[in-house]
């Protein structure tokens, strides 16, 4: 080897040192980089953590704080403990008033079922009675009867709708006054 040759070769070998060390750099910026995600990631986690457990673990609290009105009070003072029972009636009426809710959903949501079933054994009824309604019609029809005087189509049925609470209590039946109106397809 030449002089030349071995300069040749030093300089390539530098620039694939160099090319090296950019690699290698690189790959440490990547891994920084993934590690300061990491962290971040670790915080959120941590954070979200907390808050979940916090608001699963969350219990009634019976310690009520009752207005001072910036004075002081004596615990054995009558005013103190008749703030303290008008907080804990406030409390009993807002559960109370919670549960009355939830009860009330509930029997409006089995009211909706309840129609909805009532509505499609209406429908299917409807269905029997058109298709009796056709095939009596044929056959009136084969026996050589006009179509005028052929019998009239069953009356569409409607939809029952859901009474309104405090709508009235009388015992009107609206499906009764809407089933004598003879409705078009």
């Amino acid at each position: 080897m030449t002089r030349s040759e071995l300069v040749d070769e030093v300089t390539d070998l530098q620039a694939q040192l160099h090319l090296a060390h950019q690699h290698v750099s690189a790959r440490d910026g990547i891994i920084e980089g993934a590690h300061a995600t990491m962290v971040v990631q670790n915080l959120f986690v941590q954070k979200q953590s907390i808050s979940l457990n916090t608001k699963e673990n969350e219990r009634s609290r019976s310690n009520t704080k009752v207005s001072m009105n910036g004075k002081g009070r004596h615990l054995t003072g009558t005013e103190f403990w008749s703030e303290v029972e008008g907080a804990e009636k406030a409390k009993a009426d807002k559960a109370a008033e919670k549960e009355r809710k939830k009860n009330s959903c509930e029997s409006a949501k089995n009211a909706r079922q309840e129609l909805e079933e009532r509505w499609k054994v209406m429908k299917a009824a409807h269905g029997d009675a058109v298709q009796a309604w056709k095939e009596r019609c044929e056959e009136l029809r084969s026996q050589g009867m006009k179509r005028k005087d052929l019998p009239e189509r069953p009356p569409r049925v409607y939809k029952p709708k859901l009474k309104e609470p405090g709508a009235g209590d009388d015992d009107s039946n609206d499906d009764e006054d809407s089933n004598d109106k003879s409705g078009e397809y």
